[in-house]
């Protein structure tokens, strides 16, 4: 423990020189009936007493160290994937008991971490880097010795370890695996759209991996249904080969098709599990045209096409309003920016039917000329705005995730303008200006004649660079642009009972569903029981029932086993019923390299 004062030393010699000053004044300097006995303990007591209350002026600080001793720690990990043949279990728990002298923590591994030890090796994915960030994280601020890793050193999911910039603690390994290299070809990955259009032609790029090989050759075939689509011959004349090749298939039927790339097994080829390939391709009847009319470049345009040409379904043109000499009767969606009501483009938009979406930016002539729900006043002086989903909301419905990036998300600009409204106008998000939510919205939707959303305000571009930073994807901003140009490009839905659910999952993807029910007049209920069958490729039936939440059902089906499913839903009261199918993908990675990785 240890006094500090910010002031030099004299100061408290000052205090002492005040403390006696005053107390001499008191006792010696005026006259009193005091005995000098009793003055002079009142004066000490005074002179004390001044002086600490002078030295409290200088604001001291009592400082005090409390020394804690922690015990060592030390960390054993043990990599339980798939591509690990050995077991070692019991060798790690005798390890465990031998560093008796340490405090020691057990954990295993694959995708993510998990406390204890695993007896079966059947992780799907293996991630070190997450493990290393995991222990980190558990461990912050405790003395760790050691980290104690037993692998292959395969890593199929994240990042490198090797390219992280420091480690919190040394790392020792237990080496697992088989380091030699064998005869082996493998289907290492397979690029293709998860989309494509009934009739039209789509790409595989199949990558062959070939490790001692010289002089063998094997024959690559691409199946659907059992029936052979392509079929080559492939020679190997080195020993370590990589191969790409280009295959274009027809979209002959509907629904998600299952397609499998095979390689035949070469003489002494121990490992045949990687010969194998499933890709799965959802071919739909037809896609939408989204037609982008601008009269000016800007940043928020760009970025809107970015993230619809993201979207197979969606076929995006983009053109100059001068340049544009087409029929847009032949789009499902026209997106306006900048361009002028005396254009002659505006006689065919004004006398069509087709849903527009505006980025207005600060000009609301054209939004004014094609609804008059909305007339805007005052002056076009840009301001500052946030933005708030507005909780009246309900044509389409925002994921939490979304609620909270648009509530953290970089300030927009608006022009300072007024609303009046003449006709509903449906406020999608709202301006937030000072935490106070104001009436006036950042994107409104009216629907009379057709549907007609604008957006009045710019800078989500910037919103676009906040997800990438956040979540190194554009999942979010994403989220928010596709069901707004979902919903204006989609017919009214005048079905009573509708089920949303993913055509494609991976085997540990937790699978869900979520259902609609409304009544006569088109008002969403959640009263009544939904009742779910799922039927597997060998026609065995699993039962669910759906959970009512607050206007739709929900149903997490959990994990199921590669393979094709159907499934029939159905309302206990109102004979509604729904069917559909989904499919399952394998997760190949484990397969794909078994040659242990020691010097990593």
């Amino acid at each position: 423990m240890d006094l500090i004062i910010d002031y030099p030393l004299f100061y408290n010699f000052l205090c002492l020189f005040i403390g006696f000053g005053f107390s001499a004044f008191l006792y010696f300097f005026q006259s009193n009936s005091l005995s000098k006995s009793v003055a002079r303990i009142l004066f000490a007591l005074r002179w004390i007493f001044i002086s600490f209350l002078c030295f409290l002026l200088l604001n001291p600080l009592v400082r005090s160290f409390n020394k804690e001793l922690q015990e060592q720690i030390i960390v054993l990990v043990q990599d339980f994937s798939s591509s690990i043949n050995e077991n070692i279990v019991d060798k790690l728990d005798t390890l465990n008991l031998e560093l008796n002298n340490y405090n020691t923590y057990s954990f295993s591994f694959s995708d993510n971490v998990y406390s204890g030890f695993s007896t079966f090796n059947n992780g799907n994915r293996t991630d070190i880097n997450n493990m290393i960030n995991d222990i980190e994280r558990r461990f912050e601020n405790q003395k760790v010795k050691a980290l104690i890793v037993a692998s292959d050193g395969i890593y199929n999911t994240g990042k490198n370890p090797l390219y992280r910039d420091n480690f919190d603690f040394p790392i020792y390994s237990i080496a697992l695996g088989d380091t030699t290299i064998k005869k082996d070809i493998k289907v290492v990955r397979v690029k293709h759209n998860d989309v494509s259009f009934l009739g039209n032609t789509f790409p595989l790029e199949i990558y062959l991996s070939a490790e001692e090989v010289k002089g063998c050759n094997t024959e690559l075939t691409v199946f659907n249904n059992s029936k052979a689509l392509y079929s080559e011959n492939i020679q190997f004349n080195t020993n370590d080969e990589y191969y790409k090749v280009k295959v274009l298939l027809e979209a002959s039927d509907l629904g998600v098709q299952k397609y499998e790339i095979k390689t035949t097994v070469i003489d002494g080829e121990e490992n045949t599990v990687n010969n194998n390939y499933n890709v799965y391709v959802e071919i739909v009847e037809s896609n939408y045209n989204i037609l982008i009319l601008q009269s000016k470049s800007h940043p928020d345009i760009a970025f809107y096409k970015k993230l619809m040409e993201s979207n197979q379904n969606y076929n995006v043109e983009i053109y100059d309003t001068d340049d544009f000499n087409k029929d847009i009767n032949n789009y499902n969606l026209l997106v306006l920016c900048g361009l002028e009501k005396e254009h002659d483009l505006i006689k065919d938009i004004e006398s069509s039917d087709i849903p527009v979406l505006i980025f207005s930016l600060g000009d609301y002539n054209l939004v004014e000329y094609l609804t008059d729900a909305v007339n805007f006043t005052g002056n076009k002086e840009i301001e500052e705005v946030f933005a708030v989903k507005n909780d009246q909301f309900s044509k389409f419905i925002f994921s939490q995730e979304l609620i909270s990036f648009i509530n953290s998300s970089p300030p927009l600009f608006s022009s300072f303008v007024n609303y009046k409204f003449t006709k509903p106008v449906e406020f999608i998000l709202q301006q937030k200006i000072n935490n106070y939510i104001i009436d006036k919205p950042i994107i409104g939707l009216c629907e009379d004649s057709r549907k007609i959303a604008f957006i009045n305000c710019e800078g989500f571009w910037r919103w676009g660079l906040y997800d990438y930073s956040r979540n190194e994807s554009h999942k979010l901003s994403n989220e928010l642009f596709m069901k707004l140009t979902q919903y204006l490009i989609l017919q009214k839905n005048t079905d009573r009972f509708r089920v949303d659910y993913g055509k494609q999952f991976f085997e540990d993807d937790d699978i869900m569903f979520e259902a609609y029910l409304f009544n006569e007049s088109y008002e969403p209920v959640d009263q009544e029981n939904i009742n779910m069958t799922i039927i597997d490729e060998n026609d065995l039936k699993y039962d669910f029932q759906f959970s009512k939440l607050d206007g739709y059902y929900n149903l997490l089906v959990g994990k199921l086993s590669a393979g094709r499913y159907s499934f029939i839903a159905n309302v206990e009261k109102g004979g509604f019923i729904k069917e559909g199918e989904f499919e399952i993908k394998p997760v190949q990675l484990e397969e794909l390299d078994l040659v242990a990785n020691h010097k990593l």
